[in-house]
């Protein structure tokens, strides 16, 4: 076994810091695989597999590898292949020949899109409290998977689709190069300074400019046919390509996300995941009608399962008070500073998160800028059904001790996601045409558990 193939197996184990399985977010059988190899290399029997084996030609710059078991895989010098791109909680892995110039992955080597691997997928977000615990010790923010991943999840997901329904290389350039880039425009931070102005830092609405600015927009045009109109009104979900890139989007943070918070936290998300370890192969269910004018789900048990797991998400993080707590913190470092002009929007759109801590240190002490030690009797937070009862509670305790107030109406269930209904794929109805009340409950359910009025305070 070579070093490279050592790191790589210790870098994915690594990642399983908690009491989760050594397996979790991988296929049922890769860990006996894994035992088995490693009992076979300490004999000095290392048996290899040639990248060359899963060379797809409708899709030749991806490689879709299956991840069944574990697989020493090399290219053509018999060395290790590099990096590869898990996509958690399914039964594929995905390499990138980058070394191809002029493909789609390749032109995604510049600095405006890498700057993404400098920005948290999920800003100051942290693993729900645990109540045993008197104090949480935290390194904001504590998720370390980065917009980057995300992006190109997505991206990979989306080329092999395409490919697989007979969308040309020609055809879908623009449509990767969209999907790879739709985040491209968050600002340095993430979440947390978007709520300074949501209106302002809307990445959908800064996508264009971006582009523009950077000259990749131009550039795309002249290699790819890249439409830049066509590409903004993708990002904004518009269409069936904007269909598409939303639906990819979503695969990708949940699998990234349900992994990372499954590796810290042993809640609803780990044990949900753990019953359904492969919910991410609904990825693979996506099918375009012979016009390619439209696409549905030929799997709507797995489609389920997978909006379950999603709602799951929500309803433990992304939602979830208990995880927000610290969401809001670089919120009021940022903000004062923004509105007095000493922090721009061209400096956030064009910053990664260690340029604006660097920006910050010469406001605040380092202790404020990254808050180390979070007691959850510091800080508290309630929820209410109306408006009023929120502003009268504020009123009761006073402005002075309220750390951020808001509306969360929930999120979309996605329950009207298409599914075919016939085995020839041609009829297409809502997936909660296909459930029954229970399950549709259940999700709807999740929806409304998330639902109020919030206010986080001091005590």
């Amino acid at each position: 076994m070579s070093a490279s193939q050592k790191n790589e197996i210790l870098g994915v184990l690594a990642m399983n810091f908690s009491t989760a399985p050594r397996h979790f977010g991988l296929h049922p059988s890769w860990l006996r695989s894994f035992l088995a190899k490693k009992v076979s290399a300490a004999k000095g029997k290392v048996k290899t597999v040639s990248i060359k084996k899963y060379y797809d030609a409708r899709h030749p710059i991806v490689y879709a590898i299956p991840n069944r078991k574990f697989l020493y895989v090399v290219d053509e010098q018999e060395d290790d292949i590099g990096p590869k791109h898990y996509l958690w909680f399914s039964s594929t892995l995905f390499y990138i020949d980058k070394e191809i110039e002029g493909s789609v992955f390749w032109a995604l080597k510049n600095r405006f899109f890498w700057r993404l691997a400098n920005i948290s997928q999920l800003g100051y977000l942290v693993n729900p409290y645990d109540p045993h615990h008197e104090k949480i010790y935290y390194i904001a923010p504590p998720f370390i998977h980065k917009r980057l991943d995300h992006s190109l999840l997505a991206a990979l997901m989306t080329e092999v689709i395409l490919a697989r329904n007979g969308f040309s290389s020609e055809e879908r350039a623009p449509i990767v190069l969209t999907v790879a880039c739709h985040d491209i425009a968050t600002p340095a931070g993430g979440e947390p300074i978007k709520r300074i102005n949501l209106s302002e830092f809307d990445e959908e609405k800064n996508f264009a400019s971006v582009l523009m600015r950077s000259g990749l927009a131009e550039k795309w045009a002249e290699l790819f046919n890249f439409n830049l109109e066509k590409a903004s009104a993708w990002v904004k979900n518009r269409g069936v390509m904007g269909f598409l890139l939303d639906v990819f989007d979503k695969l990708s943070y949940v699998s990234l996300d349900c992994y990372h918070l499954g590796c810290m936290f042993n809640g609803k998300v780990r044990e949900y995941c753990l019953d359904n370890p492969l919910f991410i192969d609904v990825w693979e269910d996506i099918k375009f009608t012979p016009d390619k004018k439209r696409f549905a789900f030929v799997n709507q048990e797995r489609l389920f399962t997978f909006l379950l797991a999603r709602g799951y998400e929500h309803q433990e993080l992304l939602l979830n008070p208990e995880a927000r707590r610290l969401d809001f913190y670089l919120t009021k470092l940022v903000k004062p500073l923004y509105e007095r002009g000493l922090i721009t929007k061209e400096q956030l759109l064009t910053w990664g998160n260690v340029e604006l801590e660097t920006e910050l240190g010469k406001y605040y002490e380092d202790k404020e800028i990254k808050k180390r030690f979070f007691t959850p009797d510091d800080y508290d937070w309630k929820v209410f059904k109306s408006e009023d009862e929120q502003r009268n509670f504020c009123q009761m305790i006073g402005r002075n001790k309220i750390e951020h107030t808001e509306y969360i109406r929930g999120f979309n269930p996605c329950l009207d996601w298409p599914v075919f209904t016939d085995k020839k794929q041609t009829k297409i109805v809502p997936l909660r045409k296909c459930l029954s009340k229970e399950k549709i409950k259940l999700l709807t359910n999740i929806v409304k558990s998330v639902r109020g009025y919030y206010v986080y305070y001091k005590k």
